[in-house]
């Protein structure tokens, strides 16, 4: 068989030039730790049916993660920040970004003023962003960059272990993984 030579997609340049330029701007930290979310996992198992016929959706375990980043965030505020050169923005919105598995790549629309909203509208807010804009090819770059944060799902990245590298401006993403018998 012999090497084949493909030109990247427009997309795949845009995401690589983001990366390169993050990696250059910012250092990355990798931080593995633990969490015990039996409850919530129980949770999504008991209310799956009735939140499905009541909003027309799955409840996925999502928005608790989004909620939890942004009780952190009202409490620690310095991580609510990104960088511009030699500055540091310190954000008075939480905008969280929302990983979301497309044919040609991974997305992060923005969950814009997620202080503002409660779990349900987290669960309504992260449903349209996921499946409206990015989905159905509606998304467009101006879409995944005001979010000092993201949040990528366990069914992007089943594996168990990745490095995570993100784009500028973002300062921390988090990455969830629960183990197979605990996924609905």
């Amino acid at each position: 068989m012999d090497d084949r030579v493909e030109e990247m997609d427009r997309m795949r340049q845009v995401i690589s030039e983001h990366m390169r330029h993050s990696i250059d701007t910012a250092a990355h930290v990798y931080l593995v730790s633990e969490c015990d979310v039996t409850n919530m996992v129980n949770y999504v198992k008991e209310q799956q049916a009735a939140f499905l016929e009541r909003e027309g959706f799955k409840l996925t375990y999502t928005p608790f993660f989004v909620l939890g980043a942004v009780k952190a965030i009202q409490s620690h505020p310095k991580f609510n920040a990104s960088l511009d050169g030699t500055s540091v923005i310190f954000k008075k919105n939480i905008n969280i970004g929302m990983a979301v598995a497309m044919d040609k790549g991974l997305m992060v629309p923005v969950i814009p003023n997620c202080e503002e909203l409660n779990f349900l509208g987290l669960c309504r807010k992260g449903r349209s962003s996921a499946s409206g804009r990015s989905r159905n090819s509606r998304w467009s770059g101006r879409h995944s960059t005001a979010t000092p944060w993201s949040s990528v799902p366990s069914a992007i990245c089943p594996s168990g272990s990745i490095t995570a590298f993100w784009t500028a401006p973002t300062a921390a993403c988090t990455f969830r993984r629960l183990s197979p018998s605990s996924r609905t």
